[in-house]
């Protein structure tokens, strides 16, 4: 039988696609693949460290109730020990497994246990928060209930750096360090700070979804409802990452812009007091009015006292610096320095260091 010829046509590529594409490629070139008995083993190591059972939840308990208490004392090293206890990745990173794999039951056991895990979480930090009577708002507490994007990708680059460990024998003391980065357990025991706690949520099973899948994770090709669910499955991390990075962003927007509204005003006072001997500010509070005008509200420590006309002049200063309409509120602190020594009494010196 003749040979007969044989035309093959592709579309052409857009540069951008062809260059992604040699992106990915080298990226998957460069990873280190699994063979199918190392990918058995993670598998077996990822899905039983996932389940729900009794060491899981008494290490959740306390590791909630160590979190908790590091919240309340405002102690950053108590709270990184909580984190440290904590087993609450494991289902995460199981999650992301699931869905590279397509694995249903992996899935449904994952979803459970981090439910589980993290209501114990919450029930118990607002146990002890109610016990506990000097329970306040510290710096630790609040600096939980505004993430950034900076906290999304801490948690993209702690899941992928779990799931990389745990396909890697050698890497597994790096774990501990990867349950710091990611603190899950934190948000929860503050109250369950929804928005950091999804943050980290979804960006770690995403990251360690990509992992495993450069690692060389795959659904069964001969199996189409576990293609069916891999595809949705990164369908839906893709969506739910953006549904938090939306809200993450203007938080983030808000923060520098604040960062950026201090460091004027600071500047700005510290200008407005030199021609004022002596005179040197300690606090300064910023705030808003309901019609918008910017509020003003700072301590300073002053030899003599100051006038309304004073007063009047160092806000129409700090206007004209900012740019903008504000009310100034001075609380005044007479201060005199006196020396044991016989010597002149002497006024405190200006903001040197600010």
């Amino acid at each position: 039988m003749p040979a007969v010829p044989v035309l093959v046509v592709k579309p052409r590529r857009s540069p951008t696609r062809s260059a992604l594409s040699g992106v990915t490629d080298a990226a998957l070139r460069w990873f280190p693949t699994l063979d199918e008995a190392a990918k058995v083993e993670v598998y077996r190591s990822v899905r039983t460290s996932a389940r729900c059972n009794v060491d899981f939840q008494v290490m959740m308990a306390l590791a909630t109730a160590i979190a908790t208490l590091g919240l309340l004392l405002d102690s950053p090293a108590v709270v990184i020990g909580g984190m440290l206890v904590a087993p609450l990745m494991a289902p995460l990173v199981a999650l992301g497994l699931g869905v590279v794999q397509g694995d249903a039951r992996l899935l449904r056991l994952s979803v459970l246990s981090a439910a589980r895990g993290s209501l114990l979480s919450i029930a118990i930090g607002a146990a002890l928060t109610v016990v506990i009577p000097s329970a306040a708002l510290t710096a630790e507490v609040l600096s939980r209930t505004r993430p950034s994007l900076l906290d999304l990708g801490v948690a993209l680059a702690a899941g992928g750096a779990g799931a990389y460990a745990l396909s890697r024998e050698r890497l597994s003391a790096a774990l501990p360090g990867v349950a710091i980065a990611a603190a899950l357990v934190p948000p929860l025991a503050a109250g369950g700070a929804a928005l950091s706690f999804s943050a980290n949520l979804i960006a770690i099973t995403a990251a360690a979804g990509v992992i495993f899948f450069i690692v060389g994770f795959r659904p069964e090709p001969e199996h189409a409802p576990r293609i069916k669910l891999f595809t949705r499955g990164f369908t839906a991390l893709a969506l739910l990452a953006l549904a938090v990075a939306v809200p993450l962003t203007c938080l983030t927007v808000d923060s520098v812009r604040a960062a950026n509204m201090q460091r004027e005003t600071n500047a700005a006072l510290d200008a407005a007091i030199l021609q004022l001997p002596g005179v040197r500010w300690t606090r300064l509070d910023i705030g808003r009015s309901d019609d918008g005008t910017l509020r003003l509200t700072v301590d300073m420590e002053t030899p003599e006292p100051l006038g309304a006309a004073q007063v009047a002049e160092m806000e129409t200063q700090l206007e004209a610096r900012l740019g903008r309409a504000l009310d100034l509120a001075l609380r005044l602190i007479q201060v005199t320095e006196v020396r044991g020594n016989g010597g002149p009494a002497t006024a405190p010196a200006a903001n040197s260091d600010r």
